[in-house]
């Protein structure tokens, strides 16, 4: 889950798609290491750390047993 000032969030149905669309859009192809995204924070990883951040923020969005982790700049760059 991911915590937002309105409590916590998993998201469904059209949210689930749009948001998985886009993050495997991001990555197919490697498409991260060519493109800057307009998100200084996240821009500035390395495609690996890139990879990574997208998974945890997924995993949060995705999965109502997995706690909402600590936000950062990094986790909020992603989302």
């Amino acid at each position: 889950m991911w915590y937002t000032e309105r409590g916590d969030r998993i998201l469904g149905n059209t949210e689930a798609k749009v948001f998985a669309t886009s993050a495997l859009d991001m990555i197919q192809g490697e498409k991260l290491e060519d493109e800057a995204f307009g998100v200084p924070v996240f821009d500035d990883l390395t495609y690996s750390q890139q990879i990574a951040m997208l998974h945890q923020v997924t995993q949060a969005f995705f999965r109502p047993e997995i706690p909402s982790p600590e936000h950062t700049a990094v986790l909020e760059g992603a989302v």
